[in-house]
């Protein structure tokens, strides 16, 4: 079970990438790109919530919430130096039989962080109890230009979990290193939005390991100026009866460069797995480019899965006929982008998370 790479296409990448923690070869920091400010007034926050328990990965682990030993995928590549380490820094525990009503804002304070080499590393998890339902905001705005995050979310059964990962885009580079374990009719919906993180690679892995779980995961991806991003992701059917979505939406203009590398694993004993992908892209700019490679793995022979790509450009006709009611081009081209990206939103149930990210996408 390995993910090739077509060197001609992804070499230059890595060496740009890759080695950014060893050589420390990232790009200069544009001062002009500033960190928006977040509406953040309507959020939940930890200190509200006395019900969620918040505790180190070896408490969590005496307590049985937490186990020591989980699978890791064999050809992953992230460069957290922590990513071989089970325990996390941080445990945030969502009890049994505990719903959470309003969405909750997860900021840098709620984390721990160890620096080295002026690089800011973040090891955390977030555990949903039996049957318990939480909403988490995470936003990764740091003091730190270089960042490096490891994130495990373990569900319980009956267990569901909504998350959104806001990539604060003040920051010259992001590692982010995901991992989520599905327990029987466990449901996550993950959702990613990052714009303007000058290099950035996102590695995400998640295993469905009992009957009836079920995962979707949804990113946005805006590269602008000379953004460098790759993003990978594996859904891991272990189990029969699962389900799962992977929905990549990528606009890159100017001269960025995005790669998005989709793969859906399925087992042997994964029967009656049903699995979808979808890597929807556009090019603003001839100098632009976006590598979406979609895949397979596929060991049972009763499943159903589906996969597919597609990179374009705005639609003319669209422009024209939004233009021709007298709105101006570059309001009409943000109207059908808005279009676009609002797809991804729709896993999650909160109007202020989705209607503040539209806000944010507006002032790009």
């Amino acid at each position: 079970m390995v993910i090739s790479h077509n060197p001609r296409q992804e070499q230059w990448l890595y060496s740009k990438i890759g080695n950014l923690l060893i050589q420390d070869k990232v790009p200069a920091y544009d001062k002009s790109i500033t960190n928006p400010d977040l509406s953040k007034k309507d959020f939940l926050r930890l200190s509200d919530c006395p019900e969620i328990i918040c505790l180190s990965g070896a408490e969590a682990e005496q307590q049985g919430l937490f186990p020591r030993h989980l699978p890791h995928a064999p050809y992953e590549q992230s460069y957290h130096p922590r990513q071989q380490q089970s325990l996390p820094d941080i445990v945030i525990y969502v009890p049994d039989n505990l719903s959470i009503a309003g969405d909750i804002l997860l900021e840098k304070d709620d984390f721990k962080a160890f620096e080295t080499a002026g690089i800011d590393f973040y090891h955390s998890a977030i555990i949903m109890g039996k049957q318990s339902r939480a909403c988490f905001f995470v936003d990764l705005e740091t003091d730190s230009v270089k960042n490096s995050w490891s994130m495990t979310h373990y569900l319980h059964p009956e267990s569901t979990l909504y998350y959104t990962q806001y990539h604060a885009p003040q920051a010259v580079m992001n590692l982010w290193h995901y991992q989520g374990f599905l327990q029987k009719n466990a449901a996550l919906y993950y959702a990613i939005y990052g714009h303007n993180v000058q290099a950035s690679r996102q590695e995400s892995h998640i295993f469905l390991q009992e009957s009836g779980a079920n995962a979707h995961l949804n990113q946005v991806i805006l590269g602008q100026h000379h953004n460098i991003v790759e993003h990978i992701a594996c859904m891991h059917h272990l189990a029969p009866h699962t389900e799962s979505a992977q929905e990549f939406y990528s606009l890159a203009d100017d001269n960025a460069h995005i790669h998005i590398q989709a793969k859906t694993f399925v087992a042997q004993i994964a029967q009656k797995t049903n699995s979808s992908q979808l890597l929807k892209s556009i090019l603003k700019s001839p100098k632009a480019a976006i590598f979406a490679k979609p895949e397979l793995e596929i060991y049972a022979d009763d499943v159903k899965c589906s996969h597919g790509a597609t990179v374009g450009q705005l639609d003319e006709q669209a422009i024209n006929y939004l233009r021709a009611r007298g709105i101006p081009r570059d309001i009409a081209e943000k109207l059908l982008l808005q279009a676009f990206i609002e797809n991804a939103l729709a896993i999650i149930p909160s109007q202020t998370i989705n209607q503040m990210i539209l806000e944010e996408f507006q002032k790009i």
